[in-house]
């Protein structure tokens, strides 16, 4: 007589998947599932989150590189995809350090505020005592307090623009220019004068409800005053002048950085500055 022994459940069904993963019946244990499907084993007694496989982040206004940089300083191993314009996350880690990560990248991916235009203008103006000489023009309406200032200072008549000289910057960048200042008959026909403006750093301040202040450091000036061409060739430099100072200057107004003579002994040119934020 044959007896029939109960076979345990558990060891049954052990048995039948072993046969179903040896017939390749069974997908899911033939071959390891991909890393986006893979979970980590839960430990008895915690609650242990599940871990994230390696995953991207997009940027969308920062670039990549920056954001990487700032992810690894936060502990995270992570690299730029430039291409892609994202973040790769590379270690699998918990559900609450991905959630940090991106909380981290979407509080540094924003959009960056918009660089303002500043337009700061050279101006060199002549006193004019007796008439104004061809080639000379009136002091703009935007100088007249600083020209009324020198003419109280110096008892001075008037004075004409020579030449003015707009240059253009971003908000806090740096901004130079060089070039020849015009010759006037009766003015500067002896003499050429070749000047260099700019300014280490320029930057924006705005004030509520007023105009802007513009802040300027490093603004320098030189002057070369050369003698006009000749038969016998150029002659030497007559004399070199410069300035530097820091200045700030509030939009519409005007302040004086220095003067210099465009030849020996002859008429004083003073530098006046002004400066704009230009819109968009």
């Amino acid at each position: 007589m044959i007896t029939q022994r109960s076979v345990p459940k558990r060891i049954l069904l052990t048995t039948l998947l072993m046969l179903a993963v040896a017939a390749g019946t069974v997908t899911g244990w033939a071959q390891e599932a991909p890393v986006s499907q893979q979970t980590a084993p839960e430990t008895l007694g915690s609650e242990r989150s599940a871990e994230i496989p390696p995953f991207m982040l997009r940027a969308q206004y920062v670039k990549p590189e920056l954001l990487a940089g700032t992810l690894g300083m936060l502990g995270f191993n992570c690299t730029a995809a430039g291409l892609s314009n994202a973040i790769i996350v590379s270690d699998a880690m918990t559900g609450e350090e991905a959630a940090r990560a991106r909380a981290a990248v979407a509080s540094l991916d924003v959009p960056q505020p918009s660089e303002k235009n500043l337009e700061v203008i050279f101006h060199f103006i002549m006193a004019v005592q007796d008439g104004q000489p061809a080639g000379l023009r009136p002091c703009p309406p935007g100088l007249a307090t600083t020209v009324k200032h020198l003419q109280e200072m110096l008892g001075l008549t008037d004075f004409g623009v020579l030449d003015t000289v707009p240059v253009r910057g971003r908000d806090g960048g740096e901004i130079i220019s060089t070039g020849f200042l015009p010759e006037i008959a009766g003015v500067n026909e002896k003499s050429t004068a070749r000047y260099t403006v700019g300014a280490n750093r320029i930057e924006v301040c705005p004030q509520a409800g007023g105009p802007a202040w513009i802040l300027m450091t490093g603004v320098k000036g030189t002057t070369e005053n050369l003698a006009n061409l000749s038969q016998a060739g150029p002659s030497k430099a007559c004399t070199n002048n410069g300035f530097s100072s820091d200045v700030d200057v509030k939009e519409g107004q005007a302040t004086v950085l220095g003067k210099f003579s465009l030849s020996p002994g002859g008429e004083s040119v003073y530098v006046v500055v002004s400066a704009q934020v230009v819109p968009e």
